[in-house]
């Protein structure tokens, strides 16, 4: 009688556990990708791609989130994203560690060939949506919107820099209560051979 009850009780674990995986996949598709409402998001423009990490290494993923921190990011991001198959030359552009609304200054000249390449992780006290702008001199271009942070987990998104050129920083907005940790990377995606 105990095996019985033992088996179900397995059974009953772990489809809980593909239930709660099921959500956070849910929770991750319910993103947005759509632009502001000013002149770079015309329609015949690409649209942001968000990047969905590998997340083959959980222990990975887990050790940077756990830690939290920039350094715990672009190690990450060194180690599991930006392997010699995926990118081909990287330069980082900017870092943060911010709470609530923020801007990120973007340093470094940028090449209208490659890609921007925005890796964030994120923590909340309670589930608010937040979002991720490019600005520039002559506006800003909304790359993401997020219902809420998914966790543990590394994100990112990407736009070609052809379509915002002069971006000079990232812009968060968020309420007070969310804390992101990003990284902004100029990247030479791998054309292979």
């Amino acid at each position: 009688m105990v095996s019985e009850w033992s088996v179900a009780m397995k059974k009953a674990l772990l489809y809980r556990a593909g239930a709660i995986l099921m959500a956070a996949a849910i929770l991750g598709g319910l993103s947005s990708c759509s632009p502001q409402d000013d002149e770079s998001s015309q329609p015949s423009k690409q649209q942001p791609e968000q990047i969905e990490t590998q997340d083959t290494d959980f222990k990975e993923v887990t050790k940077a989130y756990r830690a939290f921190s920039e350094d715990a990011l672009e190690e990450y991001l060194q180690n599991n994203v930006f392997t010699d198959d995926f990118v081909s030359d990287i330069q980082t552009l900017g870092q943060g560690s911010i709470s609530g609304n923020a801007d990120v200054a973007l340093e470094g000249d940028v090449n209208d060939s490659d890609d921007y390449y925005i890796a964030y992780m994120c923590k909340q006290e309670a589930e608010s949506s937040f979002s991720l702008s490019l600005s520039g001199p002559d506006g800003s271009r909304r790359l993401i919107l997020n219902e809420a942070c998914v966790a543990p987990s590394v994100a990112a998104v990407s736009l070609p820099v052809e379509q915002f050129p002069d971006a000079t920083s990232l812009t968060v907005q968020a309420q007070s209560d969310t804390t992101l940790v990003v990284s902004i990377h100029e990247i030479t995606k791998d054309k292979g051979d």
